[in-house]
């Protein structure tokens, strides 16, 4: 790696993690979701600093683009205001996901020094063959794909049902008084 490219690595990476951070910490979700694309183009540059051009393309167009768009929408239609204070049960289990949090970071932190420490041969796919990728995506794993892709329309239209207000009867009545 050059030093050129080690800078706009470590460029990418802390927009990414500052983005990261923003996605996480911010209370307006709106603000969330903008901070997730950040996320989605700093992760495109370090794709395209590993020369996939294709994979960085699709993560602008397909998860930038597409995914988060899609989220604003829904954030949108939800209509979602300031959180209240929070309860004493919220606080409990923001503790345990913290807990849950560091216990899923150690473990990437394991696997990254054991990939560090395999055989260049049996590394995760970083020399792998695009092509051979791409064959067992559109054939081996397919079937999971398209449950994902149900998975979120449901969790979608799932947001949407539970997002819906029921109109007092006294709005009700004072809206068909006026002929709206």
């Amino acid at each position: 790696m050059t030093l050129l490219s080690t800078l706009f690595f470590v460029l990418f990476a802390a927009v990414a993690i500052v983005a990261a951070l923003g996605v996480v910490l911010l209370r307006n979700a709106v603000y969330s979701a903008l901070s997730l694309v950040g996320v989605m183009v700093a992760l495109a540059g370090i794709f395209l600093l590993m020369n996939a051009e294709l994979v960085a393309a699709i993560q602008i167009i397909v998860y930038a683009g597409a995914i988060v768009v899609l989220f604003l929408f829904v954030i949108m239609m939800l209509n979602l205001r300031e959180p209240e204070r929070l309860p004493a049960r919220n606080k409990v289990l923001r503790i345990i996901g913290t807990f849950f949090g560091l216990a899923l970071l150690g473990q990437m932190a394991f696997a990254a020094l054991a990939v560090r420490g395999a055989a260049p041969e049996t590394a995760a796919t970083g020399g792998a063959d695009f092509v051979q990728l791409a064959g067992a995506m559109i054939t081996q794993y397919v079937l999971p794909f398209e449950l994902i892709s149900v998975l979120l329309l449901a969790a979608i239209i799932g947001a949407i049902v539970v997002s819906r207000r029921e109109i007092p009867e006294a709005e009700s009545a004072k809206s068909s008084e006026t002929g709206n």
